[in-house]
């Protein structure tokens, strides 16, 4: 949904550099999976990039790895911060976010609850740095959120930002699917 305003570049789930590359606009985003993708000190390596692959017994990049024991993003969250980086972060449900990893992952119920008590540590180690948006909250009442968001990054809210899940590029959908929160 923030993708869709006219002064944010958003990018999805680029382990790179990129975020600081971009040119154009005000904002500059990156959608990233906390523990998975991102972690809060912790950076990517080619040493950490080897471990995952020896780790899950395959070296094909597109096999999903069961086990992340180092993150794939070149910057940390402490380096997005040390950027002036706003951190926005969106916590679901933990019954619904395990559910969803074991649907759609090979993950066991053991490691996705596992992954999800991670991402949440490291979600509430960087509250003081963060905007947390509750997740339940932006189905129920996407408009006020959204609007509170941009109050937040002094931004004019655009009502295009509503169809942001039509531009979902994994999940296009018309809207928020209530079974999802």
């Amino acid at each position: 949904m923030l993708g869709r305003h006219s002064e944010i570049n958003m990018l999805f789930e680029s382990t790179s550099t990129d975020a600081l590359k971009l040119i154009g606009k005000r904002y500059q985003g990156n959608k990233l999976c906390t523990w998975r993708q991102i972690r809060l000190k912790q950076r990517s390596s080619k040493w950490g990039h080897l471990v995952n692959r020896v780790v899950n017994l395959h070296f094909r990049s597109s096999k999903y790895q069961k086990i992340r024991k180092y993150p794939t993003s070149k910057f940390s969250i402490q380096d997005y911060i040390k950027a002036g980086g706003v951190i926005i972060s969106i916590r679901r449900n933990k019954e619904a976010v395990v559910n969803s990893m074991v649907n759609r992952t090979p993950l066991t119920k053991k490691l996705a609850i596992k992954e999800f008590e991670r991402a949440s540590e490291i979600l509430d180690q960087v509250k003081d740095h963060a905007i947390e948006v509750p997740f339940k909250t932006l189905v129920d009442k996407p408009e006020e959120v959204m609007v509170e968001l941009c109050e937040k990054l002094d931004l004019e809210f655009e009502e295009n930002m509503l169809d942001g899940p039509k531009f979902n590029i994994i999940y296009p959908t018309d809207g928020f699917l209530k079974e999802k929160e």
